[in-house]
């Protein structure tokens, strides 16, 4: 039985010069492992989405965001077979630092993509956001992934 609470998720779509989006691979964490997904974390109790997503890119990939107009593009809301989630989709193009991976145990790879060759293992959540991106289609997606 799926636990009924709404959990909070912040992805970053890293664009580069070169017009490629940032995608890991995920390792040992219990979902889409071996397959892409964009860098996310989740939001954690009285936490701004702005925040989480500021301190995790800092700890999680090793870089800090110099945009300053940093906004949410798109909202998806995902009900998963276990829960149900809001993942809050940021673009980010201005960083300092050099992107790593501070994570192996979670994250095999980080790697670039050109939008149009993307990965066939890509999460759903993260197709649905790149595709709505591609052609700026709106603020809000939904997606069901019921078994």
């Amino acid at each position: 039985m799926r636990t009924p609470h709404l959990y909070a998720a912040v992805f970053g779509l890293f664009i580069n010069d070169q017009w490629k989006v940032l995608l890991l691979k995920r390792q040992n964490t219990g979902y889409f492992d071996g397959g892409y997904s964009l860098p996310a974390w989740h939001v954690e109790d009285a936490e701004l989405c702005s925040a989480a997503l500021l301190h995790e890119m800092h700890e999680e990939i090793g870089i800090t965001v110099t945009q300053p107009d940093l906004k949410p593009f798109h909202i998806i809301h995902r009900i998963a077979t276990d829960r149900q989630y809001f993942d809050i989709w940021y673009i980010i193009t201005e960083w300092t630092g050099e992107i790593q991976n501070t994570e192996p145990e979670k994250c095999s790879a980080l790697e670039w993509f050109a939008f149009d060759n993307l990965p066939e293992m890509i999460t759903t959540e993260a197709r649905t956001f790149v595709e709505a991106y591609r052609k700026g289609d709106g603020w809000f997606s939904e997606i069901t992934m019921r078994a």
